[in-house]
């Protein structure tokens, strides 16, 4: 009997070995490097599941409806997607009812409302990796720690413990390195100038097209409609430890060994193609 194929797209640190797994880069022999803007490299209908998280929210609204057609394409007929992405609802509404309490004077939903339009709008506008979110968090103490933590789950976690691990020595070869690299952006800039452009413009170009801004949010609705004009049936919204995914939960995805949920932040859709 033919093994059934699940796929894995946009997998970053978090797939199971089991699965058919892509990202843009591969940092595991498990992972296979794919630029899924350009299509996914798997035959028609051979797929069972496909799963992606976060990734859809990195696609232009003009590249969207290519990328879902595609995972469409790979799926065999009664093929279930799972996608998750930053729930637009939830953001919205944590930000109306802690507004609500900054305006009668509360000071912890002051700088909760704050830290929710950089939730919201960050990874939309940055120009520089991390943007005004890593300068939040790297704030001593963190304004809000235990709030943003229970809103991000691990995402959030995972920086703080690694920013604790960080070691900023910088040794003489180092000061070499930023001095060399310097004097290098100095004359490139220069010779942009000389093109009518700029280094800054170039730089925020590449960086604006590298994957990690966001280009979209979707709620449910918005979400489920997209998925319907794109051919999909069977759309429901469902929780993080809830899947019609066979033993989805044991692939550890959305949740953790523990069953806590990785990214609290998230709205949970499933969808199939027609049989």
């Amino acid at each position: 009997m033919k093994k059934k194929l699940s796929v894995n797209l946009g997998c970053g640190s978090r797939f199971h070995q089991d699965w058919l797994n892509f990202d843009f880069v591969s940092k595991s022999k498990d992972v296979i490097a794919a630029d899924l803007r350009n299509g996914i490299p798997v035959a028609d209908a051979t797929v069972n599941v496909v799963y992606s998280s976060h990734v859809l929210e990195h696609f232009s609204r003009s590249k969207v409806t290519h990328f879902l057609k595609d995972i469409y394409r790979i799926l065999e007929p009664g093929g279930i997607l799972r996608i998750v992405v930053p729930d637009l609802e939830q953001i919205v509404r944590a930000y109306i009812e802690q507004l609500d309490k900054a305006k009668i004077g509360n000071n912890s939903g002051l700088v909760r409302s704050d830290w929710l339009v950089h939730e919201l709008l960050d990874q939309i506008q940055r120009n520089t990796s991390g943007g005004e979110t890593i300068q939040w968090w790297n704030q001593d103490p963190i304004p809000e720690a235990d709030y943003i933590y229970e809103r991000l789950g691990d995402e959030f976690l995972n920086y703080v413990r690694s920013k604790k691990q960080t070691n900023f020595q910088i040794s003489f070869l180092t000061h070499c390195k930023i001095f060399i690299r310097s004097v290098m952006r100095n004359i490139l800039d220069l010779f942009l100038k000389i093109l009518g452009y700029s280094l800054e413009m170039a730089e925020i170009g590449k960086f604006r097209l590298g994957g990690e801004v966001h280009y979209w949010m979707y709620d449910s609705v918005s979400l489920g409609e997209l998925l319907r004009q794109n051919g999909f049936v069977n759309i429901r919204v469902c929780r993080s430890n809830e899947s019609s995914i066979p033993n989805f939960n044991s692939y550890c995805l959305d949740i953790d060994e523990n069953g806590k949920t990785r990214k609290p932040d998230s709205l949970f859709i499933e969808a199939s193609k027609k049989s």
